[in-house]
């Protein structure tokens, strides 16, 4: 990678349309620091920024959407490696097992998808780049 690769930060866009507010469940940094929001809007998107340590920017995201339905977003932004995104939707009461999502993310490429029910997730990074953007989208 070069030197404009180098991870300094990612910026992070998720969007509800799920008919409901969408409720922040867990939140993880892995590497890098952010706050994302707790509630976003049906309709409307919630933006934060992780900005990157040493090891880059990688974390997590778990909203809860309608009838409780859980929706998990993550990112990975680091050297040497492509930046990766994972999603997965959960039925409403199923354990969030953050190991398994760090896992699942180190084996994914930039972009991923995933439904639940009548429910859906999707997320994509740009592949390269030291600030590259993560959006993904709660639907319902």
């Amino acid at each position: 990678m070069s030197s404009s690769d180098t991870p300094v930060k990612t910026i992070i866009v998720i969007q509800n349309n799920t008919g409901v507010d969408a409720k922040k469940l867990g939140y993880k940094d892995w590497a890098g620091q952010g706050q994302p929001p707790e509630t976003i809007s049906d309709g409307g998107s919630g933006n934060f920024t992780q900005v990157a340590n040493t090891d880059g920017s990688i974390g997590g995201v778990v909203y809860e959407g309608v009838l409780g339905y859980q929706f998990i977003f993550a990112w990975s932004n680091k050297n040497v490696v492509k930046n990766q995104a994972y999603t997965k939707s959960l039925n409403p009461g199923d354990k969030i097992d953050w190991d398994d999502i760090k896992k699942r993310l180190g084996q994914s490429s930039n972009t991923s998808s995933d439904s639940v029910s009548t429910y859906s997730s999707n997320a994509g990074i740009d592949a390269t780049g030291g600030s590259p953007t993560f959006v993904a989208q709660l639907k319902g």
